[in-house]
């Protein structure tokens, strides 16, 4: 693993580039890993620098990037201002992952916000060739109530309540500060994942099956996981999915061995620009053991 600063001057991102021993420049099996906001971030923080290793020794170069305010990237969460923004940073790390990988398009991994923003950049870019959106925000309105649920469950100290930042200006969310302007933004969006033309392997828990309408492009792989995202009990526990991880990342290897087959990895080869041809069309090989694909 290696460390990189990249990006504008004035905004530097920070991205950890987990390069393949087994990989070749000819290949093109390169990932950007969108990670959760806020606490979630932290919490999963562990889990994908995991996945990144997995994906890595099975042959697929992966960048993990902090946006703009969080983790070790330039500024603090307050200033980001709109969402736009770290689709802006998602669109910097795939050009600086193509760069460093000799790759001319990547695969995007997006966990719980993480996943919406996979999704919008997707739609916005022809150099991505397909997504994985692991337990991903379908609903923002539902999932903005679910933390401030959460965060008034936290401050309430039963004799007294702890004061948190709630203004015109800006909201602390479980230990996070967000602009108004973002969250204004953010509550008013939702993602339709059948207006994107990349193959999408999506990964979510049982009970929530029926959010998917699949389709050609799509596959849905259930999982017995736990949902803790809305225990605040867990709120300052790893979130550690072992098995799901290695799912993904044999996943990941089958979508980039189907991208090969139907030619859609080489220079300006993007399935949503230059193929109609169901790249998931088929039955994806899952190994025994693992849940099966609906």
């Amino acid at each position: 693993m290696t460390p990189y600063f990249f990006g504008e001057t004035q905004q530097q991102l920070f991205g950890a580039l987990h390069l393949s021993p087994a990989s070749k420049p000819e290949v093109y099996r390169t990932a950007v890993i969108c990670p959760p906001i806020g606490q979630e971030y932290i919490r999963s923080h562990w889990c994908l620098r995991l996945l990144a290793r997995q994906l890595a020794r099975k042959g697929i170069n992966v960048l993990r990037l902090d946006y703009r305010g969080m983790g070790d990237s330039a500024g603090n969460s307050e200033e980001t201002s709109s969402i736009k923004q770290w689709h802006h940073d998602v669109h910097s790390a795939i050009d600086f992952a193509c760069e460093k990988t000799n790759s001319q398009n990547v695969m995007l991994i997006g966990l719980r916000y993480g996943g919406a923003i996979a999704s919008s950049v997707a739609a916005e870019s022809s150099k991505v060739n397909s997504l994985i959106l692991w337990e991903p925000v379908i609903d923002a309105t539902e999932y903005l109530q679910s933390l401030r649920a959460m965060h008034k469950q936290m401050v309430d100290l039963w004799v007294c309540k702890l004061q948190t930042p709630n203004d015109s200006d800006r909201e602390e969310i479980l230990g996070s500060i967000y602009s108004r302007q973002l969250l204004d933004e953010l509550e008013n969006t939702a993602v339709d994942l059948d207006t994107i033309n990349q193959p999408q392997f999506i990964v979510d828990l049982f009970d929530r099956r029926s959010a998917y309408s699949v389709n050609e492009m799509q596959r849905f792989m259930p999982v017995e996981d736990e949902n803790s995202w809305t225990n605040l009990q867990m709120l300052e526990t790893s979130w550690l999915r072992a098995s799901t991880g290695r799912q993904i990342t044999l996943m990941a290897d089958e979508m980039f061995c189907r991208l090969s087959e139907f030619k859609q990895l080489g220079a300006n080869q993007s399935p949503a620009a230059s193929s109609t041809a169901p790249l998931l069309g088929g039955d994806l090989t899952v190994p025994t053991g693992t849940a099966s694909l609906r």
